[in-house]
């Protein structure tokens, strides 16, 4: 195995590789790995250039600790996709081909463009259930692309460019809501943040992480909030920033809270990082952050904190992850290449990720905020409760990030605060009701209706 014990803080030219993880490499031959994906059956699937340059899509024996070439395809696939134990999807050279026969043949059904992307929704999901993205072909916009028909046909999706500021879309990633109240809902990120449809990816609107140029999200995940509440979360980049930052959104992506710092040296590398929630381990809470350089940092308290635990084993250069996954056990398991030689391959932790230790007892918060009532037509209140004295401003946020009323700001003593919320002049939608004081922020969600 590879690896050891990791350190509390990162060194200034990061985590020695392996460090924080036992780690196993999976399989020959070699490979440059790029994608994985689960098989319906439980097998393990990647592509990539071999250590004798011969470039394939593979399947992992477990027992024989082999990669065994599956397909027909003449070169490695960009990404593959299962939709069903002999119906796979596969984006080669930008375009999208499709089998029926476990990949034995192929047909070309959609000429796409932009990044190696495709996201298949879970069935029965409402809205979207079903539906695969991929990037669009459209040479300027390059936003995604739906299939209502499991890949047959592909629809670019629309972008109004007065809403978003540029015809310059360009996404990077997609997810759709599975859990909650926004489930059905799809998320993509790109060059310049994040975008949200709730007509199942045929149109999109900008989140209030949107800013041209400015912010890159590569990365979008489901996990759980301290509430047990349904949270994504994002890696994303800023450009006033040099590092990734995570952010995690409690509204299915409309906002999100303020983001925090993952440091890690870049070297020129320029991939996005992957995410990789724990509650299939039995851990709801916990979410593993994996960088470009194979750095891994973690939540345990649905993103509040991030500490540091470990790097992948990736060597020093330009090698870098590429993918992130969790096994039905447990175990992290990576894909790792390189630019311009072959080498690397997939590794996989030796044994599951750890629990997290027991948290410390709950104590009282500082601050807390209550709604009520919620919905509302036109009146509703807010109510606060502050462990000490000092300045309280509360106020309205809409779905943008943008303020849009402000109920109170001044002094207020400590304990309970309740003030009336005249609503009738906010359009009808969903809102964050805010309140800042010196002992923190809290914040609520307000539904108005109309």
């Amino acid at each position: 195995s590879l690896g050891g014990s990791a350190s509390a803080q990162p060194a200034s030219g990061g985590l020695p590789p392996g460090e924080g993880f036992d780690w196993e490499r999976l399989g020959t031959p070699a490979f440059d790995a790029d994608y994985l994906t689960f098989a319906p059956d439980g097998s393990l699937w990647s592509a990539g250039v071999s250590i004798h340059y011969a470039s394939a899509t593979y399947v992992y024996d477990d027992a024989a600790d082999t990669w065994r070439d599956t397909t027909s395809l003449t070169s490695a696939p960009d990404d593959l996709a299962f939709l069903g134990p002999d119906t796979l999807l596969v984006r080669f050279n930008n375009d999208i081909n499709r089998s029926v026969d476990g990949g034995e043949t192929w047909e070309d059904t959609y000429d796409a463009g932009g990044e190696e992307l495709l996201h298949v929704v879970p069935l029965g999901v409402r809205r979207s259930g079903g539906r695969v993205f991929t990037t669009a072909r459209h040479r300027y916009t390059n936003g995604l692309a739906y299939s209502t028909d499991r890949g047959r046909r592909f629809t670019e999706s629309v972008y109004d460019s007065s809403l978003f500021g540029t015809r310059d879309i360009r996404a990077w990633t997609a997810l759709a809501v599975t859990r909650g109240p926004h489930a059905g809902r799809v998320l993509m990120g790109g060059i310049h943040g994040i975008a949200t449809s709730d007509d199942g990816g045929e149109s999109f609107r900008p989140s209030a992480l949107w800013s041209l140029y400015h912010y890159g999200t590569g990365e979008i995940a489901e996990g759980e909030g301290p509430d047990g509440q349904p949270r994504l979360f994002s890696i994303m980049t800023d450009t006033t920033h040099p590092y990734k930052l995570a952010t995690h959104s409690d509204d299915g992506g409309e906002t999100w809270s303020a983001p925090v710092s993952l440091p890690e040296p870049q070297d020129g590398v320029g991939d996005r990082g992957g995410l990789v929630w724990l509650g299939p381990a039995g851990q709801p809470r916990s979410v593993l952050a994996i960088l470009p350089r194979g750095h891994i940092y973690r939540t345990d308290d649905g993103g509040g904190s991030w500490s540091l635990v470990g790097r992948a084993p990736v060597p020093e250069g330009y090698d870098r992850v590429r993918e992130a996954v969790l096994d039905a056990e447990g175990r992290l398991i990576v894909s790792a290449a390189r630019n311009g030689t072959v080498v690397n391959g997939v590794f996989r932790t030796v044994e599951p990720v750890p629990v997290a230790s027991a948290s410390a007892p709950p104590t009282v918060p500082d601050l807390s905020l209550a709604v009520e009532p919620n919905p509302s037509t036109s009146r509703t209140a807010v109510r606060w409760r502050q462990a000490s004295a000092g300045a309280a401003r509360v106020s309205v946020f809409d779905a943008r990030g943008r303020e849009v009323l402000v109920v109170a700001d001044g002094h207020c003593p400590s304990g309970e605060h309740r003030m009336e919320v005249d609503a009738s002049g906010l359009a009808g939608g969903v809102y964050v009701v805010r309140v800042v004081t010196p002992g923190g922020t809290a914040s609520g969600r307000l539904s108005v209706v109309r």
